[in-house]
Formats: C-alpha cells, sequence, structure tokens
C-alpha cells in the first residue's frame, strides 16, 4: 500500500512540534512494517530548486518537498485564500497530482495549515485527516464558515487522537460514522528511566514550546509559592518572543529566592530527552489549550510522576490521583498543591511514576498506533472499492 503523509511543515527549522513528532513515529513504525511511505510536506527553503518536486531522504524516510508559487500574482491569490480557508501556500496541483498517480491513501495533518486539504481534495484514493490540533483551533473553525466547510468536506475519514477531539469533530458537523480515535503511540522501550528517582533536590520540568496557550506563566506562579528549595527547568522552542520575555522577568523573580533556581534551557535535542525526563522530580504540562500532549507519554513512560491541566486529551491520558495528577487549567493554586502533593511524599511520587509507566505500556505505544493505523486504512479502502 502506498501511503503518502501531507503537511506544510516537515524537516525544517521554522516549526517543531507535536505533529512533526506524531508524523516521524508514525513513519518510521509504517516503514518497519514494510509500508512504501512518502511525506509529502513544501519546501520552505531559500534558494528552491527548479525542480518542482525535491526529493530527500531523512532517518530512511521518503520526504517529497515541492515548490510553491513566488509570483505577485500568486501571492494576492495566497492572501485571499488564506484568508477564507487558512491556507498559506499557492501550490502547482499538476506536480501534485503527477505524484499521487498511484497513491492508495494521503493522510493530511494538522489543521492549523490547510494548503495540502486544499489543494489535493481531488485526489481519487482514500483521504484521510488525523485532526491534530483541532481543540486548539476549534472556535477558529466554529466562526470561519469557509474554513469549516473545507475541514468537513477535505476528507472521506476523520482520526482523532482522543473522544475530546471527536466531540469537537461531530460539532463542527462531521459525521460520527466518518471518525476514528486512534491515540498517538511513543517508543516505549526508547523512553525509560536512565538515572535515579530525584527527590533530595526538588527539580521541576515543563518542555514545550515557548507561546501563552502553554500555560508556562500558570507553572512559574505556582512554584513562586513553594514553601521549599526547587530547581525549575524550562525547555523548548521560542514562539512567541513578547511571551518569552515576560516568563524571562517570572524567572528572574524566582532567582531572587534563597536556594531557588528557574532557568530555560532551550530546544533539546531528541538524544537529551530520555535524560531530561529521568532527571526531574515532577514533569508539568499547565497547557491552556491542548489537543493530546506526547510530552506526558514521554516523561510517564521514564517514571516521572507528571502533573498536568484538565484540558483536552491531557484528562484522557493521566488517570488522575493514579497514574499523574490533574489540576483545573489556569489554576496556579491548585497546581501549587499538586505539586506540593508530589515534592513532600517521595513514596506517593513513586507510585504515581510507577502506574504511569504502566498506562502508556499498556495504551500508547506506537506499536499499537501503527497497528490501529494501519488496520483502519485497510478496511476504509475495502469499503471505498464497493
Amino acid at each position: 500500500m502506498k501511503i503518502v503523509f501531507a503537511l506544510t511543515y516537515y524537516d525544517n527549522s521554522l516549526f517543531i512540534g507535536g505533529t512533526q513528532s506524531l508524523v516521524r513515529r508514525l513513519s518510521l513504525e509504517l516503514c518497519r512494517k514494510g509500508e512504501e511511505l512518502y511525506i509529502l510536506t513544501i519546501n520552505h527553503r531559500k534558494g528552491k530548486t527548479s525542480d518542482s518536486l525535491l526529493i530527500t531522504k531523512s532517518e530512511d524516510l521518503n520526504i517529497i518537498k515541492i515548490n510553491h508559487k513566488g509570483s505577485l500574482f500568486a501571492k494576492f491569490k495566497r492572501k485571499i485564500v488564506r484568508r477564507l480557508f487558512k491556507t498559506g501556500y499557492i501550490l502547482k496541483r499538476k506536480e501534485c497530482y503527477q505524484f499521487l498517480y498511484d497513491a492508495d491513501v494521503i493522510v493530511f495533518f494538522d489543521v492549523n495549515e490547510m494548503t495540502f486539504p486544499f489543494h489535493l481534495n481531488r485526489f481519487n484514493g482514500l483521504k484521510v485527516f488525523y485532526c491534530c490540533t483541532l481543540l486548539e483551533k476549534e472556535d477558529y473553525f466554529r466562526k470561519n464558515p469557509f474554513s469549516r466547510l473545507l475541514l468537513k468536506n477535505s476528507s472521506d475519514y476523520y482520526l482523532a487522537s482522543n473522544v475530546e477531539t471527536k466531540s469537537a469533530l461531530k460539532r463542527l458537523g462531521v459525521e460520527e460514522s466518518k471518525i476514528e480515535v486512534i491515540p498517538y503511540g511513543i517508543e516505549i522501550d526508547k523512553y525509560q528511566r536512565n538515572a535515579s528517582y530525584s527527590f533530595d533536590v526538588k527539580r521541576i520540568g515543563f518542555l514545550g514550546g515557548i507561546e501563552e496557550r502553554k500555560g508556562i506563566h500558570i507553572l512559574l506562579e505556582a512554584c513562586k509559592k513553594l514553601d521549599m528549595p526547587f530547581r525549575l527547568m524550562i525547555a523548548g522552542q521560542i514562539r512567541d518572543e513578547k511571551y518569552f520575555n515576560d516568563i524571562k522577568k517570572e524567572i528572574d523573580m524566582i532567582n531572587k529566592r534563597e536556594n531557588c533556581e528557574a532557568k530555560y534551557i532551550g530546544c533539546l535535542p531528541d538524544e537529551e530527552m530520555v535524560s531530561f525526563y529521568s532527571s526531574l522530580t515532577v514533569f508539568v504540562c499547565p497547557s491552556l489549550s491542548e489537543e493530546f500532549g506526547i510530552v506526558i507519554l514521554e516523561a510517564m513512560a521514564c517514571e516521572t510522576p507528571v502533573i498536568a491541566s484538565k484540558e483536552g486529551g491531557l484528562k484522557t491520558i493521566i488517570e488522575d490521583g493514579k497514574s499523574g495528577l490533574l489540576f483545573e487549567k489556569g489554576n496556579a493554586e491548585e497546581l501549587n498543591r499538586k505539586l506540593d502533593l508530589i515534592l513532600s511524599d517521595k513514596e506517593f511520587a513513586l507510585k504515581l511514576a510507577k502506574e504511569g509507566r504502566k498506562r502508556v505500556e499498556g495504551q500508547y505505544s506506537i506499536e499499537k498506533t501503527g497497528e490501529k493505523f494501519l488496520s483502519f486504512l485497510r478496511d476504509k479502502r475495502k469499503i471505498s472499492r464497493l
């Protein structure tokens, strides 16, 4: 089966997030299972080649980068299309379809950018939309009828990472019979604790995009109320410079306290992730809006206790009080109390850590995600042929 994953940003430095992580993991897993897979993305680099399609390889994955139109007319047209349909690029459809002529399935990702669903709506094979980040953008689609119409009619079937996203799709007009829930997964064997549990030094960690919806200011506010020494480490890509500058001021305030330290440590390379999670006493995901939270799975797999906001897919992953702790989003006081529970009770913290690992092993391996995904595609291809 020839499968094409299509997303606007991949294998570039412009944007790194959970969607790209999912695509990479799922692609490697499907290739391991013997499927013919390609990642179709946009060539964002300056000095683009004259070839319409640039074929590259990364980690043995076939990546097809397509040039977008750059004429004045195209730029004018792009502004109109972007406003109506949430698409940022004008593609050469002929070249796209020439590449796709023998593909069996195309899978769109990430509702943040709808260029591929807009341009490839006439693809004759099976069209599937894995609706990453939909919960973060539901309000936008509700208020914009053209974008909502494109979302509803771009694909034959829709995948959701959790029941919250499935409900959002239904609210936006997608028929329930077209929606399937397939949770994201991670490499269980890769994410294993590689250091003894830190409790003498209370280490609190955050990993994610540096932007307001990630709720880092809530975490900082909760930490300022802790009545004990601690170290806070914040890692991730800066997506909002103004917000980052505000965060730095809060970090400076914490660093003025005796025996307390907070710092931004930048983006972590993949090979340092396990060591980061393993160094922590507790990992916190304080998001105000979150589709799923792959970082939560990674931390739990590393047997690090987790605290997350009751938001989106986060509350479907964590069994509150058993495999982690949940708090009401935006509530720094409640987060402070949950932090104090873990940081003050090693036995309780270790119990959460062990149950967290069991939870990920049982429900969220990339192997299980791959199996469910392939089974879904095979079943729907049979239906489409009838």
